[in-house]
């Protein structure tokens, strides 16, 4: 009887312990947060990953949007710079709008290379395209 005594305490134990990782790891989940709502203008589906500079600026580009004569009227695509403001909240600059045949419709995330020079890939099999961008 001893070993089912046993079993059924170590059962018990790892039953407690599943359901303390199960409720611990549900309060810990990441919360999602929109920084900014793109409005055609300045920029629409920003598909790719964000980078940071030193003072805390996030970089990124947008799929399409910017200069809506471009591109069919859809524009094609964005750098954008988002700026943080003093209690909260962020403040959206475009730094670059893209153009036909000049590394438009950006799909990838930003590289950053010398300081004001951004580089951004269009798709697998295009070719990289720089933007020299002044924040």
């Amino acid at each position: 009887m001893v070993f089912g005594r046993s079993s059924i305490t170590l059962h018990a134990a790892l039953m407690i312990c599943a359901v303390s990782l199960l409720v611990t790891s549900a309060w810990a989940a990441p919360q999602e947060k929109v920084l900014n709502s793109f409005n055609g203008a300045t920029g629409t589906y920003p598909e790719a990953g964000l980078i940071f500079d030193q003072a805390g600026n996030l970089y990124g580009t947008t799929f399409a949007g910017g200069d809506l004569n471009a591109c069919g009227g859809a524009g094609c695509g964005t750098v954008f710079e988002l700026l943080p403001k003093t209690g909260g909240g962020w403040t959206e600059k475009v730094l670059h709008s893209f153009h036909a045949g000049g590394g438009s419709n950006p799909a990838a995330s930003l590289i950053s290379t010398p300081p004001g020079i951004f580089t951004a890939q269009r798709n697998m099999a295009a070719p990289m395209a720089t933007a020299r961008c002044s924040s």
